[in-house]
């Protein structure tokens, strides 16, 4: 007790108190320090609680300073409004994005959502009203503004003002609206569907939306897509087959379905081209579980043509040749002797169903 009262006489000495603590928290006394100050172990546990709220107090600044970095118009989700917007209840979604308003008054998305319960509920004047006040929002999010244009759209679309409704498709088109789904689909556009511009916008919005759709060179090897009848190549003209070649993926595969005639064996292709490469690969698999690469593709002197590799080794070329709308002849060889000489695999004459040709 001694000692403590020593000590503490010692603490009571102007500016003895903050030294010690401050230095004892930054860097700890020497232990001879602290013999020769006879410092009793309870105010050594004082000063590990004194470290140790000095880390907390540091936590909570450097948090301060991270929630102050918090943009001023950044909202909280409206997430009971979105619920009810997302389950097709209008009205009570309204209410509930208003609500939410009267909390966050800048709060664009709520704003938009309004105007589309607003279409929904027939009431394309109130959506309009509250639609343009959003486009003249000075801190408009740049994602928000092609869809309030679309939604525009949308309501003079409904009171069959066509005129303002291409006018703010296109603006939305330029915008990076590309929703062709929505644009045929939807409800509220249905008074547009007989439009001559709709075909012309619709295109647009496709080669925006699919990048291989407006690259000619995945353009090359469209004169196989179709429905086709599958003859031999030969004096007979046996019929060997059918194939249905869809172009699918937006435009960037074009996809083989093979079916024997009269037969139990069928497989499938995908064909796309490689812009890393500047060349088209083939990819067949089948019912019988066969599994064949063909590589290097090239359309040239009206040809798609590839090379390949069998499984035992031996080179191969396919060929498709392009004889015009309504036929195509697609042509394998393989070489035995490391392609000096190339022999026959198969040879087919494509006609194209409903054409009236024949092979």
């Amino acid at each position: 007790m001694e000692n403590f009262i020593g000590f503490n006489h010692f603490l009571l000495k102007p500016g003895v108190f903050w030294l010690y603590f401050s230095y004892e928290a930054s860097w700890g006394f020497p232990s001879e320090f602290k013999t020769m100050l006879k410092i009793p172990d309870l105010l050594f546990n004082i000063n590990i609680m004194m470290k140790k709220l000095r880390l907390f107090l540091i936590c909570v600044a450097g948090c301060s300073t991270s929630f102050a970095q918090i943009p001023a118009n950044t909202q909280p989700p409206s997430t009971y409004a979105d619920s009810l917007f997302f389950a097709n209840q209008w009205q009570p979604a309204k209410t509930a994005y208003r609500e939410y308003l009267l909390k966050y008054p800048e709060a664009a998305l709520p704003k938009l959502r309004i105007a589309f319960c607003q279409i929904r509920q027939n009431r394309p004047d109130e959506a309009i009203s509250g639609l343009q006040q959003l486009t003249n929002m000075a801190d408009l999010p740049a994602n928000l503004l092609p869809m309030v244009q679309c939604r525009l759209a949308m309501a003079y679309s409904l009171k069959k003002n066509n005129t303002q409704a291409f006018e703010w498709l296109q603006k939305a088109q330029s915008n990076g609206y590309n929703n062709v789904y929505e644009l045929e689909q939807d409800i509220a556009f249905a008074n547009i569907q007989k439009d001559s511009r709709l075909k012309s916008l619709r295109e647009a919005m496709l080669l925006a939306s699919y990048p291989c759709l407006r690259d000619t060179a995945a353009r090359a090897f469209d004169f196989w897509v179709g429905e086709w009848e599958v003859f031999s190549n030969s004096a007979t003209r046996q019929r060997t087959g059918t194939s249905s070649i869809q172009n699918v993926s937006g435009g960037c595969l074009i996809l083989e379905n093979w079916t024997t005639w009269n037969g139990p064996y069928n497989g499938k292709s995908m064909n796309f081209y490689v812009p890393e490469t500047g060349k088209w690969r083939q990819i067949w698999t089948d019912s019988g579980r066969n599994l064949s690469y063909f590589e290097n593709g090239e359309y040239k002197d009206g040809a798609m043509r590839f090379t390949t590799t069998t499984a035992q080794g031996q080179p191969g070329k396919l060929t498709f040749f392009n004889l015009g709308p309504n036929k195509v002849r697609q042509f394998y060889e393989v070489s035995a002797d490391e392609g000096k000489t190339y022999q026959v695999g198969y040879d087919f004459i494509y006609v194209r169903k409903g054409s009236g040709e024949w092979p």
